[in-house]
């Protein structure tokens, strides 16, 4: 009989793999649901008729944004689609709004749960682990983890890696959301692309990759502050109880 032989690296790498697609999975269809649900309550029922309330992953995991996000540290889920014409008055201009960055904001509370997970683990050090994670995320393996707290049983383990990967992968998500979002605001909503005419998708885009090659760091870096600061009170109070 023949035994399948896997060296460290490739355990390491089968877990880590592993561990990102588990958040990156949970993370797009927590969104996905809750902002087709928002966007359905606002009145537009275009999320709905097109499946997106389903818990399907298939329904929200875009494929190659996954691919992006694990390769470059830049990818996206599926886009939940908002008609403005649909969406109930009054303050419809504000629904608007919320509409749009509704996607983001969930991907900044759902890094806040992961924080808050983290914190229940490995205590105060998920601060500075979690600022590693964000700026040199590829140096950051579950060896690492095993070698800096080596008390911790493998599940715990495997656990702290699921939650710093969910950090991670819902701090990247939040930041593309909130510049492509609101690009999609501004060019289908308040300009309505009058100015491009037949180039008007085309000059979007480039204008979505200005913003993010201009601000992405930046934003990046402010959410993942408000995940830590926020993800810090919330599990010391949790710890209290």
């Amino acid at each position: 009989m023949r035994f399948l032989v896997i060296n460290v690296q490739t355990a390491d790498a089968i877990v880590s793999a592993g561990s990102f697609i588990v958040a990156y999975a949970i993370s797009v269809v927590i969104a996905g649901v809750l902002s087709a649900w928002i966007i359905d309550w606002l009145g537009d029922p275009t999320p709905r008729l097109l499946g997106l309330l389903s818990f399907n992953p298939l329904a929200h995991i875009d494929f190659l944004g996954f691919a992006c996000l694990f390769l470059l540290g830049i990818g996206w889920g599926t886009t939940v689609p908002v008609d403005p014409e649909k969406i109930n008055s009054p303050f419809h201009r504000l629904k608007v709004f919320i509409a749009f960055l509704i996607d983001g904001i969930i991907h900044v509370i759902l890094g806040i749960a992961g924080f808050i997970m983290l914190t229940s683990f490995i205590g105060p050090a998920s601060f500075s682990v979690t600022r590693s994670l964000i700026e040199r995320y590829h140096f950051l393996t579950h060896r690492t983890i095993v070698s800096v707290y080596p008390s911790l049983s493998s599940l715990d383990i495997v656990l702290v890696y699921i939650a710093i990967s969910f950090i991670f992968v819902n701090t990247m998500l939040a930041m593309w959301a909130f510049i492509g979002n609101t690009i999609r605001y501004l060019s289908r909503y308040v300009i309505k692309g009058r100015f491009f005419g037949s180039y008007a998708d085309f000059v979007w885009i480039i204008i979505t990759l200005g913003f993010f090659i201009l601000f992405g760091g930046a934003l990046r870096m402010a959410i993942a502050y408000t995940v830590c600061q926020v993800g810090s009170i919330l599990g010391y109070y949790c710890s209290s109880f």
